[in-house]
């Protein structure tokens, strides 16, 4: 009896468990919002070759651009024009000592001292600088001709650059990009690049949101906040505020289910090749940084000089998407440097290697870019980061959303 019992329970079980399902999916064809959603993306490589970036020139106070001072050949493919890579990471507006020198950009005789990963460096400081970037929808161009002309080149303010006295990178820092929002298409990569092993994204700087993103995709925003990092009204260079993505986690099973590190405030740093945590922040993960063997090491380069780090392999580093939905990175690799060698006491930098997706040659020998997404948006107007991905159907999504709903993720948080 007992068990005639206990089979009609299940039964009524079952079926309050069908009914369920159909009452949910019913439900959520009418409210896109009632279930979250965790989206999850796999193979992301330990670091990228990939950035944003364009091709850009400068000018002088009376709107004349600067050309190079000697066989611009071996520099870029136009007298006046070099690449630049689009950094949220950077404060200010650094050109690399060959542009300056090249170009001959005048100097104030101002000195600026920077913090970089890899310790404190001394810049030179330039007289206020115009700015003019080329646009990216001709990079379809069969040859160079378009960097050619200056009158396709847009204006884009005037700043006092900081002139390095030893890199040779030409970084666009927020001064430019907090105020303006810039699209990164990952689904239609180009190498702009002429520097051997750097890609460079089709990317531009817009001042709307696109209101769809075509068929079969959908958008996940993450909000950012934007941070003065300088916090000196007497600095001598043009800077501005970084982006700060809130509440970011990293789940691991090195820890117990109920002992999972807290959520962390992470800088989102376009500049940055790979993906970075403090050291009391990877302890907290349970990362053994003494006795645990690293699963890559690499040398790293950028303001201050070169550091060699180390990685360590975690299960999911977690973005709480706007809305309670989830954005999941699964087996990231996150390096760890020498204490101290984070600046301003970040506790993590989001790298472009969780964004640009994975290499890959074809079998003719070409390489390309298998990206995770299909684009994303750096919107600081809005304070916040769009993500572009496929859509899977209603139903299956709503049925995943439901699964995740009673039977949990592997781990309580």
């Amino acid at each position: 009896m007992k068990k005639s019992i206990g089979l009609n329970r299940g039964r009524v079980n079952l079926r309050a468990i069908l009914f369920g399902i159909v009452f949910l999916i019913s439900f959520g064809l009418f409210s896109n919002s009632a279930l979250a959603r965790q989206y999850d993306i796999y193979n992301v490589p330990e670091t990228s070759s990939s950035f944003a970036g364009g091709y850009v020139a400068l000018e002088d106070s009376n709107g004349d651009l600067y050309y190079h001072n000697s066989d611009y050949s071996s520099f870029e493919p136009s007298p006046f024009s070099f690449l630049a890579i689009y950094d949220t990471g950077a404060s200010g507006m650094i050109l690399g000592n060959a542009h300056a020198t090249e170009l001959g950009i005048p100097q104030t005789g101002e000195t600026y001292s920077d913090e970089g990963i890899g310790g404190t460096e001394t810049f030179d400081v330039s007289v206020p600088t115009g700015l003019r970037i080329a646009p990216t929808s001709l990079v379809n161009a069969t040859d160079n001709s378009w960097m050619s002309d200056p009158s396709y080149y847009d204006s884009y303010g005037s700043y006092k650059f900081q002139i390095s006295r030893r890199l040779d990178i030409d970084v666009m820092g927020t001064p430019l990009l907090a105020h303006h929002i810039m699209r990164v298409n990952l689904d239609d990569w180009r190498d702009m690049s002429l520097v051997s092993g750097v890609t460079v994204a089709k990317t531009d700087l817009i001042d709307t949101m696109p209101t769809s993103f075509g068929a079969g995709k959908t958008a996940l925003p993450v909000q950012i906040n934007m941070q003065d990092f300088v916090n000196d009204d007497s600095a001598p260079i043009s800077y501005d505020r970084n982006p700060i993505i809130p509440n970011i986690q990293i789940i691991d099973d090195r820890n117990a289910p109920d002992n999972q590190s807290s959520p962390k405030d992470w800088l989102f740093d376009t500049g940055a090749q790979l993906t970075m945590i403090g050291r009391n922040y990877a302890t907290e993960i349970g990362i053994d940084l003494d006795n645990e063997t690293p699963v890559d090491s690499t040398e790293i380069g950028g303001v201050g000089g070169n550091i060699t780090i180390y990685g360590y392999r975690v299960d999911e580093l977690v973005l709480p998407v706007i809305g309670g939905d989830e954005l999941i990175f699964h087996d990231p690799i996150v390096f760890v440097p020498e204490e101290g060698a984070l600046p301003a006491d970040l506790t993590g930098i989001f790298g472009m290697n969780l964004l640009s997706g994975n290499l890959i040659q074809d079998d003719q020998g070409n390489m390309f870019i298998d990206p995770n997404f299909a684009e994303w948006y750096f919107d600081p107007i809005d304070s916040n980061i769009t993500f572009v991905i496929p859509l899977p159907s209603t139903i299956l999504i709503l049925i995943f959303g439901w699964c995740i709903t009673i039977t949990k993720r592997r781990f309580n948080r």
